[in-house]
């Protein structure tokens, strides 16, 4: 009887050890998650903020409240534009256009200096 109690109570130790484990894990693929979400928001704003400067003067408040308060003209612009699908495809247009038009732009560049036995190194490179 004593030997059925040491197998059950190890059976509930190891059934709990699992739970553990499996919360454990939870938590660091959770954890990785905020993480990952938490960086693509530092970059997609970076890229906002660089080609619209003008954002920069919505600022941070202490609260969260104060904060909504600052950025809602923000909100409501970027909610409006995400709402009407003819902005997205104009949007969308538009970028494949400029990409398009610099990437033959660069390849120009780099046939025209290679001509002149130089290649295109763009401003950081140059240290500009």
């Amino acid at each position: 009887m004593l030997n059925c109690n040491n197998h059950i109570a190890e059976a509930k130790e190891r059934v709990e050890q699992l739970k553990r484990q499996r919360r454990l894990q939870e938590n660091r693929e959770t954890e990785q998650q905020r993480k990952m979400d938490t960086r693509l928001k530092i970059i997609v704003g970076g890229v906002v903020v660089k080609h619209f400067p003008g954002v920069s003067r919505f600022k941070p408040k202490l609260n969260k409240a104060d904060t909504s308060a600052e950025f809602a003209e923000l909100d409501g612009f970027l909610a409006a534009v995400a709402a009407d699908p003819k902005f997205s495809a104009l949007f969308q247009e538009i970028a494949d256009r400029k990409l398009s038009e610099d990437s033959n732009d660069d390849s120009d560049r780099t046939n025209d200096r290679s001509k002149e036995g130089r290649t295109y190194t763009s401003g950081c490179e140059r240290g500009l």
